[in-house]
């Protein structure tokens, strides 16, 4: 597995390597490897990845580090028969402030994933019954308030271009 230092995460996505290192100790961004405090920590293409996709997030999009943070923990991939977005989106919840979400959408789904594919929350229905477990099982789809679409394609060719070696 092709890695690389913190130092040369930093240089191909035009950052200081201290501002990543605040992230991670205020536990905005967390790699997905933890290691014990003081030790050098290794950066694989998925990760540098995940941290630029951060990065476009915090910095054009404008949203909190915690909150970018927490809609890249997880999910983060490609296809190798299709093109990818990585596609956050806010949708009304059935109580409270608007909620936001994620998933990686194939490029010749993405019409159709914002129109009414993505997942909005619902309020489940109480019991134990067949039909109730049913109606509760189903997915809840609609269309996003606000959808943020980054292409996972153009940002692995940045990382690549800029990888070491």
């Amino acid at each position: 597995m092709d890695i690389i230092s913190i130092d040369a995460a930093a240089t191909i996505l035009g950052l200081h390597k201290s501002r990543i290192e605040q992230w991670i100790s205020r536990s905005q961004y967390l790699p997905l490897l933890t290691l014990g405090r003081g030790r050098k920590r290794d950066w694989d293409k998925s990760e540098v990845i995940r941290l630029a996709i951060f990065v476009t997030l915090v910095d054009e999009v404008g949203l909190s580090p915690l909150e970018a943070g927490r809609l890249t923990q997880t999910g983060v991939h490609s296809f190798k028969d299709d093109g990818a977005y990585f596609v956050c989106y806010k949708v009304d919840a059935p109580i409270g402030p608007p909620l936001w979400d994620h998933d990686i959408v194939r490029k010749s789904q993405i019409g159709n994933f914002v129109t009414r594919g993505c997942h909005i929350p619902k309020i489940l229905e109480s019991g134990y019954g067949e039909e109730t477990l049913r109606r509760n099982s189903e997915k809840n789809l609609g269309p996003a308030n606000l959808a943020v679409i980054i292409d996972l394609d153009r940002i692995e060719q940045q990382i690549n271009q800029g990888w070491p070696g």
